[in-house]
This record gives structure tokens, C-alpha cells and sequence, in this order.
């Protein structure tokens, strides 16, 4: 017995080597790999009796056992269990060494599926109570690459939903460290899009519910930092894209309409350099616009974004807890903050109506309110078209009266009025015409943020209800749009848009027509080309004959037949060698009736109009979507028909396009306003900073690259067509008595010049 004990202490290098051979040929080495694991039983009973004791040779045993267990699975059955024990039983009191030998020995027979998940995970959220920081890393990211193991090829749902259950409980559970954990995990779960579904955001939710304040703060931070930025910081990406960002090639690889290629050309070739500049400048910012209508698009089709806060099953009661829970105010200023942006998020995306909200943030709209421009932003947040004006009313009248003032200084005004605009654009039924012109007024004054913020609201208001302003602050395009009473207007408060339709199929409807129209157009001019070839000596005998007949009608029948024959071009869009070519193919084969041919072209059009009417009337009966089943391709095309609606009304409204010249001034609304995110610096006032003077002359010289100054800097560039003839001049040889005639040429010019600087008045001398 003592030789075999003394064989069985292997040192750790023979371990090693035992384990290596084992794994290569397990039943050579099963005599070894007994007499290894009697050896660890009696270690482990030995332990068990002084848990306390650390031993170097127990733990090189349980990381040998642990290798080999795949190796000798009917053996090590019972390895797994004894190794919980151990933990569950001693984890206070082992040592930290061992107690993470002890787990990373689990962790490999679980990633070898000797153990299952659900009988080591309640395991692992029992050692998070022990004050061990690398045991925590190493359990909690196992727990994650375990998990997205399990659903890496599908969704285990038993399991996903069995784990869920369990971190429900230990969220409710009372003891923090353990309810921070799983909120960390199903949060991280989240951010991988593993369980990105409505059962992980809920469970996550009952984290507002715990009387911690952490665990609270943990909830909220996952419902803001969710949120996905509208408005990324593009500055530097702008600045390096030049012309040929502005293709409509490169736009098109993108999936984004772009301005045509004779825009671009008027931008960048027409016109003075300033011009040109002004053009380029509008053309990007047109560019700006339409990208982030699209990105707001894409982020709103998926599941990212703010797709937490729509997974919510009970929104009406979220707000409603965390809202009790912000009124008590126990918790700290920041965590207020945090849970208003939250019920204002909550409240915009679904539309809630939570009329205790406006009055409770009405009481700290103060300029010298800290966060204050936050506190606006959420309440801009919080506002849709389904909250009663009345009771936005006082909240918008406080908010003028408070930062909307002559003695305000103009940061104080820029803030205002910019908020002013946020809350009009979700609901502008809370202003009036008196108050909207006054506000407008600002757009004469003389800082720069203040003009700018003022004319922000009155380009909001062009859009919505140009009514409302002054004519002179409506704009060319819309007081043309209002004369055609083409221009939007107010709707009552509820009135809602019930669509019976597919968004944006209208779109393919226009397409559909105009291609349909080509092809008619096209079948004409092929049906009268082969009927002028087939007959065009009876045409022309036909033609000669109807015009000597015609010299024979009366002349109210003449001016009766132009009469009609101009109301079927109006009204059915046919052209002068149209309606010809139809008449000639109509007496080719109507030659022997000459004296009818007048009446057989006005019989031939009226059934061609019919024709036409009917087939109008049974396309407006079916809509597009009821004739056919629209294709993914049929979607992108709508959504590239609404970018280059957007993009067109862009145009018009940077006075890049005429209005006559665009088919509709509407955008489409591609992002709902009321999810929109406001960020708090939107707000706030715009102050340049001083720069330095390198700084300054940095961008000086930077602006300076590519260009010439000065009085000889049309000849300092190269030329393509050859030298000039002053140029030529210079360096041509000249015989010695021409060049001697020059020179005194110039000695005689030069003696002038000095004879007509004295003759000059310099003023009257002083006596």
C-alpha cells in the first residue's frame, strides 16, 4: 500500500505527462488513471475534514481529473457532483486559489456537456457572494459564452426560458449583488442580439421595482444606453467628402437618392466662385438630410435602437411606477434625471397619456435650473399629438415668459426658442397666431443663435400651418402652394390618419403609369408607321380629296370640329403628329368615304378616349396591392421613390429647384417624430469659441491650397493652350537698334511718370 501511495504522488510535471498520454490512448493508461483517481478520493476526504488547509497537490489532482473526465466517462460520473458539494458546501472558507481551480475545473465538463446549465448556474449566482473579483469575471463571462453557445445556431427556447425564470428571481431577490449580476447578463444578452425579444426587455423592467437604488439605476441605463444616436458626429466624414460623394452612382451603391448629375454640374461649374460655394454648401446639407432620414428609417424597421422600450408588455404601468417612485424624490438628482428621460421616452413611443407629468416638470423650468436644457429635452420627448392642448398650454406659456424676454441674456432666448420648436412640432395646437408671430420676430435680431432659432420656428411652421404667419414670413413657394390651396393645414385635436393603404404604394402606382404610358405612345407611332407604309398613296389621294371637301364646310362646323379636336389634345395629352398620324391611317382605310372623314377622325379619337377611361376606371377600383403581391424589390423601390420625394422637396426649399418645376413640395415622413430622440445639446445655445491665432492661420493657409493671389497670379498657373503674346513678346530677339529704342522708350516712360508724381497737388503748405 505505501509503494502504491507513493507511486500515486505523482509531482506536477508527471502529471502533465500521464494526462498528455491518457488522452491519446485511455485504455493503455487506465491502470494509471485508477490508481490517479483513487488518490483524489482520498485527497478529497482528507479535504473535506480541513477545508480551510490550501494543498498544491489537491488542486493539480481536481485540474487531472477534470482533463481526463472526457476520456473516461463512465468513471468520472459522480466528478461533477462531488466538485458542486465541495463549492456549495465550503466556498466561504476555501481559499482563493482553490475556489477558482474548483470552477474552472467545472467550466471545462461543462464546455465538454458532462454538466447541464441549469444545474451549474444557480451554483455559479451563489459565488457571487463571495468577495472574490476574478472569480466574478470568470463566472460571468462563462455564463455568457454559455449561453450564446446554447443559441448559437437557434433559439433553445426551453432553455432560454428556464434561465429567464431563474433571473427573474434573482432580480426580485433583495440581496444586490446577486440582482446587478443578472441584470448585467440579460443585458449583455441583449446587446448581442441573442435575447433580443420581449420576455428579456420585461424581465429586465422588474428591475424598477427594487428598492435599491443601484439595481434602479442599472434598469434605467439599460433603457437609455439602448438607445441609438440620430444624429451621429459626421464633421470629419463631411469635410473629406468632396464631389464625388455627391454622384448619383456612389448614392445608389449606398441606397440613398441622390442630385443629378446636371444639379451637381450647376453646383460646381456655374457661376462666380462664391456662387458655386454657396451651391456646394446647400448640396451637402441637402445630402445630410436626406442620409439621415434614411438611417432613422433603418434603425425604425429593426430591433435596435429604442426597440426596448417597444417590447414593453405593460408601457401605461412602467410609467406609471417609475413616475410614483420620481415624485417621492428620495433618490439622488441624477437618478431623477435619469428615470424623467426615461418616462419621457417611454411616454413618446407609445403615445401614453400621463397628464401629471407636465405640471411636475412645469415647476423646474427655470434658466438657472441645473441640467436644464435635459430637463426641456424630455419634456419635448414626452409630448405627441394625443396629449390635450390645455395641457400643454401653461407649460408653453411659462416656458415664453420665462426664457423668452427682452432682459434675457441670448443664450437664455436660444434655448427658448428652440424648445419652443421641439414641443410645436410634435403638438402645434398649443400656440397661437399672436404668440407665433411675436416669437417670429426674433429673426431680425442681431446675435446670430437668436436669428437662427427664430427662423428655425418659422420654416417648422411653413410646413405645418403657413396660416399662421405673417405673409411677408411665409416664402415664395409657399404663398404660391396657399394661393392654390395646396398648403397643409391644422388638424382639430384627435383627428387621426386611418390608412387604407400600404404607405408609399402610390409611389409605384406613378411609375406603373408613366412606363405604361411609354409603352402606348410606343404602340401608336408602331401602328402608324405600319399604316403609312402599307397605304401612303391612298393616304395622300384621301388626304387631297378631304381637304377640297373641307373648303366646302360651313364655318361653324369648321370652328365646332377645331373645338373639339383642341378639347381631345387637352384632355388626353395626344400631340399634333399623333392626332396627324391617326387621321392618315383613319382615311387610308376609310378612302372611299370622303365625305365623312372629318367625323371618322372625331369618332376614331372619342373611342380611343373611352377606351381609355374605362381602363382608368377599372385600375381605380383595384389598387396595386389588390392586382398583384408586392415583392421585397417593390418595397425598396418605394423606398427609394420617398428618398427622392424628400430629396426633391429638399431642393425646393434650398432654393436649389423652382417650385414650378417640382412635382410635389410635400416630404414624406419617413421617422415619426414622436420617437425621435432629442438630445439635450440640440438645445442648447451656440457659442463660438475663440480660437488662437495659429489656429486661425492654420485654416487660413488650408484654405489657401489650390489657389493663387495676387496681381500675376493668372500667369503663375500652368497653361494648357501655350504661352501668351505678352509672354512671346518678352522673350523675342530683337535687333540691337530695336532694342535700343526700347530701352530709351522706357527711360522716357519712367521720366514722365516722376514729372507728372511732382506736378500732383499734395496739399497746401503751411506758411
Amino acid at each position: 500500500r505505501r509503494a502504491n501511495a507513493m507511486a500515486a504522488r505523482l509531482g506536477g510535471a508527471d502529471l502533465a505527462a500521464l494526462q498528455n498520454k491518457a488522452k491519446r490512448d485511455p485504455e493503455g493508461y487506465m491502470d494509471e488513471f485508477e490508481m490517479q483517481r483513487r488518490h483524489f478520493l482520498a485527497e478529497l476526504s482528507l479535504f473535506k475534514l480541513h477545508p480551510q488547509k490550501n494543498s498544491e497537490e489537491f488542486v493539480e489532482l481536481v485540474m487531472f481529473m477534470a482533463q481526463v473526465a472526457a476520456s473516461y466517462p463512465k468513471q468520472t460520473t459522480n466528478l461533477p457532483q462531488q466538485l458542486m458539494e465541495l463549492l456549495e458546501t465550503n466556498a466561504a472558507v476555501l481559499s482563493p486559489t482553490l475556489r477558482k481551480t474548483l470552477a474552472q475545473a467545472l467550466i471545462m465538463l461543462r464546455n465538454r456537456k458532462q454538466v447541464g446549465p441549469t444545474q451549474l448556474l444557480p451554483l455559479f449566482f451563489r459565488l457571487f457572494r463571495c468577495r472574490d473579483k476574478e472569480l466574478h469575471q470568470l463566472i460571468f463571462r462563462h455564463i455568457i459564452a454559455d449561453i450564446a453557445k446554447c443559441n448559437k445556431r437557434k433559439q433553445d427556447e426551453a432553455l432560454n426560458k428556464a434561465l429567464l425564470g431563474f433571473l427573474r428571481e434573482n432580480i426580485e431577490n433583495e440581496e444586490e449583488f446577486v440582482s446587478k449580476k443578472s441584470l448585467a447578463i440579460i443585458a449583455e444578452m441583449y446587446r448581442r442580439n441573442i435575447w433580443r425579444n420581449s420576455n428579456a426587455v420585461n424581465v429586465l423592467a422588474c428591475g424598477a421595482k427594487h428598492p435599491s437604488s443601484s439595481i434602479l439605476n442599472a434598469c434605467l441605463n439599460f433603457f437609455l444606453g439602448n438607445e441609438v444616436d440620430d444624429e451621429p458626429d459626421d464633421s470629419s466624414d463631411e469635410e473629406e467628402e468632396e464631389k464625388d460623394m455627391l454622384l448619383r452612382a456612389s448614392n445608389s451603391a449606398a441606397g440613398v437618392a441622390g442630385p443629378s448629375k446636371r444639379e451637381i454640374y450647376a453646383a460646381y461649374k456655374k457661376g462666380t466662385f462664391s456662387t458655386k460655394k454657396k451651391k456646394q454648401a446647400k448640396l451637402k446639407r441637402v445630402m445630410m438630410t436626406v442620409k439621415k432620414q434614411a438611417r432613422r428609417e433603418a434603425q425604425g424597421e429593426g430591433q435596435g435602437g429604442i426597440a426596448a422600450l417597444h417590447l414593453l408588455h405593460d408601457p401605461q404601468g412602467f410609467a406609471d411606477q417609475l413616475f410614483a417612485r420620481l415624485s417621492k424624490g428620495a433618490e439622488t438628482f441624477e437618478a431623477r434625471l435619469k428615470m424623467l428621460q426615461v418616462i419621457s421616452r417611454t411616454i413618446g413611443v407609445h403615445k401614453l397619456i400621463l397628464l401629471q407629468f407636465y405640471p411636475f416638470v412645469q415647476k423646474y423650468m427655470m434658466p438657472q435650473q441645473r441640467e436644464v436644457t435635459l430637463i426641456l429635452a424630455s419634456l419635448a420627448q414626452a409630448t405627441h399629438d394625443m396629449v390635450p392642448p390645455d395641457v400643454l398650454e401653461p407649460v408653453l406659456r411659462q416656458l415664453v415668459n420665462n426664457f423668452i424676454h427682452d432682459r434675457a441674456r441670448p443664450e437664455v432666448v436660444q434655448v427658448g426658442l428652440k424648445s419652443v420648436r421641439e414641443l410645436c412640432a410634435r403638438q402645434p395646437l398649443i400656440i397661437s397666431d399672436i404668440l407665433l408671430q411675436d416669437l417670429a420676430s426674433y429673426k431680425t435680431d442681431k446675435i446670430k443663435g437668436v436669428r437662427m432659432a427664430a427662423r428655425s420656428l418659422i420654416s417648422l411652421f411653413r410646413s405645418v400651418a403657413p396660416q399662421m404667419l405673417h405673409k411677408k414670413d411665409r416664402g415664395r413657394a409657399v404663398q404660391e402652394s396657399l394661393l392654390s390651396k395646396g398648403a397643409p393645414k391644422l388638424q382639430p385635436y384627435g383627428a387621426g390618419e386611418v390608412l387604407n393603404r400600404i404607405p408609399g404604394v402610390e409611389l409605384l402606382e406613378s411609375d406603373d403609369h408613366a412606363s405604361q404610358s411609354e409603352g402606348d405612345d410606343l404602340e401608336v407611332e408602331e401602328r402608324s408607321d405600319s399604316d403609312l407604309s402599307s397605304g401612303s398613296a391612298d393616304a395622300e389621294y384621301s388626304l387631297e380629296e378631304s381637304s377640297d371637301h373641307d373648303s366646302g364646310v360651313s364655318e361653324e362646323e369648321a370652328e365646332e370640329s377645331q373645338a373639339a379636336g383642341a378639347q381631345v389634345e387637352s384632355q388626353e395629352g395626344l400631340s399634333k403628329s399623333e392626332v396627324e398620324k391617326e387621321g392618315m391611317s383613319a382615311n387610308g382605310t376609310e378612302a372611299e368615304d370622303e365625305h365623312n372623314s372629318l367625323r371618322s377622325l372625331k369618332r376614331k379619337v372619342a373611342e380611343i378616349r373611352s377606351e381609355k377611361s374605362c381602363d382608368n376606371a377599372s385600375k381605380g377600383l383595384l389598387s396595386t396591392e389588390m392586382l398583384r403581391t408586392l415583392t421585397p424589390e417593390d418595397f425598396s423601390l418605394m423606398k427609394r421613390r420617398k428618398q427622392e420625394k424628400l430629396l426633391e422637396a429638399q431642393m425646393v426649399t434650398h432654393g436649389l429647384k423652382s417650385m414650378a418645376k417640382s412635382s410635389d413640395g410635400k416630404s414624406p415622413k419617413l421617422h415619426s417624430l414622436h420617437e425621435k430622440r432629442v438630445a439635450p445639446g440640440d438645445l442648447g445655445p451656440t457659442i463660438r469659441v475663440r480660437q488662437e491665432k495659429s489656429m486661425r492661420l492654420a485654416k487660413v493657409y488650408e484654405g489657401r491650397e489650390g489657389r493663387e493671389f495676387g496681381a500675376s497670379a493668372k500667369f503663375k498657373h500652368k497653361k494648357e493652350g501655350g504661352r501668351s503674346n505678352k509672354e512671346k513678346e518678352k522673350a523675342k530677339a530683337l535687333p540691337a537698334a530695336a532694342r535700343l529704342k526700347k530701352a530709351k522708350a522706357r527711360i522716357r516712360d519712367k521720366g514722365k511718370g516722376r514729372l507728372a508724381r511732382k506736378k500732383q497737388f499734395t496739399g497746401k503748405k503751411k506758411h
